[in-house]
């Protein structure tokens, strides 16, 4: 079984989006795909609202609240993705050759034209990695 991660800043947009198209589009059932954020607190434990409006309507059910990527959580994949702009690839240092870096900005939560650009972006990347697998 093939482990992947997506992750980004607080695990409640980028990386989730990314999770739930993976394990829709990805019909491999040897492959599995999680998503955690490197700063997760109890002010970020949602998925915002539109978000999820988002996804629902594109077919896409994101499952699961934020959870924080610790250093024991990321060994147990064989690849790591990052899912955003903010965050500093040699944060995974040495995690060499497991590591892939989408360069995927944030959004503001009010910021209905962003949100759904920025998951048309995730869904395109998701699609042509899927493709890639195959």
């Amino acid at each position: 079984m093939q482990k992947i991660i997506f992750v980004c800043r607080h695990n409640k947009f980028r990386s989730k989006v990314a999770e739930a198209m993976f394990n829709k589009l990805n019909k491999n059932k040897n492959i599995k795909a999680e998503s955690a954020g490197l700063f997760v607190d109890s002010a970020h434990l949602f998925i915002e609202p539109i978000v999820l409006g988002e996804i629902g309507r594109r077919g896409y059910n994101i499952v699961g609240s934020p959870r924080q990527l610790t250093r024991e959580l990321a060994e147990k994949f064989d690849k790591i993705i990052i899912v955003a702009d903010d965050i500093d690839k040699e944060f995974f240092f040495d995690f060499k050759g497991k590591v892939m870096q989408w360069n995927i900005s944030d959004c503001d939560p009010s910021d209905v034209v962003c949100i759904e650009d920025t998951i048309d972006d995730i869904e395109k990347r998701v699609e042509d990695f899927v493709s890639s697998l195959e």
